[in-house]
C-alpha cells in the first residue's frame, strides 16, 4: 500500500465516522424535544462519540496504513506494534461500539423509569403550592387549568382529589322547562368564546371556583344570562325560561328571595321576603327617554304625582318643572340641549335627571324604580372585587349600555358604574341613588348613596322594574 493510499483511507474512515457522529446527534437532539429527555443524554453522546473518534482513528492507521504487505516487523514497531495491532482491530472497535450503546440505553432506561417518575412527583409538589398560591389570590381560572395539568401526574389518590376540592366542586343546573344548552366562561374574561358544557338538567362534577357568567338557550325562549358562583350554583333553584310573551321587552326575570343588605347606612334594616319580579336588562338610554320627552311628558300632570319639596319647602309643579330644564332652557335632562341629545349618544344611557323626572318616566313607561331591596338583592355587592374592574368607573363619560361587561346574576348590565339609579326609597328629602357613576370611585358599587331629590347631576341616571309579585313590595319601598 503507498503511503497517499494509506492518508487517503484514513480520511475516508474519519469522514465516515464524522457523518455517523452527527447522524446520532441529530437523532438524540430529536428525542430530547419529542419525549423531553434530559440535557445530560446530549451530552452523553457527543462523549461516547469523542472517545470513539480517537480509537478509529488508530484502528484504521494500525490495520492498513504506513505499511504494505511485504513490511517487515521491525519497521511496523516490533512486538509493541504487533500488541497494539491485535488490540485495535475492527472487531474490538465493533465491541466497544455496542458496549457504549448499551450503556447510553441503560442510563435513559433508568431515567425514564426511575428518574423521569421522581421530576414527575417533584414537579407535582411544586404544582400543588402553585394552585394553593393561584386560589389565594383568587385567580380560580389559572388554578383549575393548572390542576388538570396535574391530574395525570399525580399518583395518590387522596392528594389528588385534596386538590380538587380546593379549585371546584359538584353542581348541578337545572331550567324549566328542561333541555337548556348551558354555556359557560370565566367573569373576568368577557370576551371570552363560550364553552358549551351540556344541556339541564345538567350535573359537573367538578366545577371551577369564581364568578362565571352563564348563559341558557332553548329554542322559543328568551335566553338567559346570569352571572354566578359555583356555590350558588349547586344550591340554585332550577331557572325560569320565559318566552317572548311571558317577559316584558327589555326585561330580565329575577328570582326573589329572603333579601338582608349590608351596604354602609342599611345595616340595620330588617330582612324581607320578595317574590320574583322583572329588572330592565339595561339603563335607560337617551334614545328610549326622548320618547318620553317627544311625547310632551314634561308638560302632562298623569305622572308627575308626587309633592315637590326642596329643603323643606314646597314647591308648585310650575316652580318645579321650570328646574327641569336642558342647558337651553327646553323641557329635558341638564346633559341635553335643544330638547336633545348630542349626535351619537342613541345608546348611552340618558344622565341629569332628578328623581322627580326619574319616577315620571317609569310611570309614563307603566313600569316603577327599583326599590333598594330589589335593587341590592340583583347588584350583589359581594361580587364587587369581579365586577367593578368590568365596569365604568373614574373615567371621562358613560359608555353604551352593556359595553362595558358588567353583568349582575340575573342578566342585568351596569349596575355598577356608567350612571347611578334612582331608586323608589327616601331618607328625609333625598332619594338612594344607587350604584355609582361615571365619575364616581369605584366603592361607590357598595355604598347606599342618597342625593336630593333635585339633583340633577349628569352622571344620575334609571333602570325601570316591574312587580308582578308585590309580596312586601310595600314595606320594601
Amino acid at each position: 500500500m503507498t503511503q497517499s493510499t494509506h492518508k487517503r483511507s484514513l480520511w475516508q474512515v474519519l469522514g465516515v465516522y464524522a457523518a455517523a457522529s452527527w447522524g446520532c446527534l441529530q437523532v438524540v437532539d430529536v428525542l430530547t424535544q419529542n419525549i423531553a429527555l434530559p440535557g445530560w443524554v446530549f451530552t452523553l453522546t457527543l462523549a461516547i462519540l469523542g472517545l470513539g473518534l480517537p480509537v478509529t482513528a488508530a484502528t484504521a492507521y494500525l490495520q492498513g496504513v504506513g505499511r504494505t504487505a511485504k513490511e517487515p516487523a521491525d519497521r511496523r514497531g516490533g512486538a509493541e506494534g504487533s500488541s497494539f495491532q491485535r488490540l485495535f482491530t475492527w472487531s474490538n472497535v465493533f465491541r466497544g461500539a455496542v458496549g457504549a450503546m448499551a450503556v447510553w440505553g441503560v442510563a435513559v432506561t433508568a431515567w425514564m423509569v426511575l428518574g423521569r417518575n421522581a421530576a414527575s412527583q417533584w414537579d407535582a409538589v411544586t404544582g400543588l403550592d402553585e394552585v394553593r398560591r393561584l386560589v389565594s389570590i383568587r385567580d380560580f381560572g389559572a388554578a383549575y387549568s393548572l390542576a388538570g395539568e396535574l391530574d395525570g401526574v399525580i399518583d395518590n389518590d387522596s392528594v389528588r382529589a385534596q386538590m380538587w376540592s380546593e379549585v371546584a366542586r359538584p353542581v348541578t343546573v337545572q331550567t324549566v322547562p328542561e333541555g337548556a344548552r348551558v354555556l359557560r366562561k370565566y367573569y373576568d374574561h368577557p370576551d371570552a368564546d363560550w364553552e358549551e358544557m351540556g344541556r339541564t338538567p345538567l350535573t359537573v362534577e367538578r366545577f371551577p371556583f369564581g364568578l362565571h357568567r352563564i348563559r341558557l338557550e332553548l329554542d322559543g325562549y328568551v335566553p338567559r344570562e346570569t352571572a354566578a358562583y359555583s356555590g350558588a350554583l349547586a344550591e340554585s333553584p332550577p331557572f325560569i325560561l320565559d318566552t317572548p310573551e311571558s317577559l316584558p321587552g327589555g326585561m330580565v326575570r329575577v328570582s326573589g328571595g329572603s333579601v338582608s343588605i349590608s351596604a354602609p347606612g342599611l345595616e340595620q334594616i330588617k330582612p324581607l321576603e320578595v317574590g320574583d319580579y322583572f329588572l330592565a336588562a339595561h339603563e335607560v338610554t337617551n334614545r328610549e327617554y326622548k320618547v318620553f320627552v317627544d311625547a310632551g311628558g314634561y308638560g302632562d300632570s298623569t305622572c308627575w304625582s308626587h309633592p315637590f319639596v326642596d329643603q323643606g319647602q314646597p314647591l308648585s309643579r310650575e316652580e318645579a318643572m321650570a328646574r327641569f330644564t336642558d342647558r337651553t332652557g327646553r323641557p329635558g335632562p341638564s346633559s341635553w340641549e335643544v330638547g336633545s341629545y348630542p349626535q351619537g349618544a342613541d345608546d348611552l344611557p340618558v344622565g341629569g335627571v332628578s328623581w322627580y323626572e326619574a319616577e315620571a318616566y317609569a310611570c309614563f313607561m307603566g313600569k316603577a324604580l327599583p326599590t333598594v331591596y330589589h335593587w341590592f338583592w340583583e347588584a350583589d355587592p359581594f361580587s364587587s372585587n369581579f365586577v367593578v374592574p368590568v365596569s365604568n368607573f373614574g373615567e371621562s363619560g358613560p359608555v353604551a349600555v352593556g359595553t362595558s361587561g358588567g353583568v349582575s346574576r340575573a342578566g342585568v348590565f351596569d349596575m355598577a358604574g356608567n350612571v347611578r339609579e334612582w331608586t323608589r326609597n327616601e331618607l328625609g328629602e333625598d332619594r338612594f341613588n344607587l350604584g355609582g357613576g361615571w365619575n364616581d370611585l369605584s366603592y361607590a358599587f357598595n355604598d347606599a348613596v342618597t342625593s336630593p331629590a333635585f339633583d340633577r347631576s349628569s352622571s344620575n341616571g334609571i333602570r325601570l322594574a316591574a312587580y308582578p309579585d308585590t309580596t312586601n313590595l310595600a314595606a320594601a319601598s
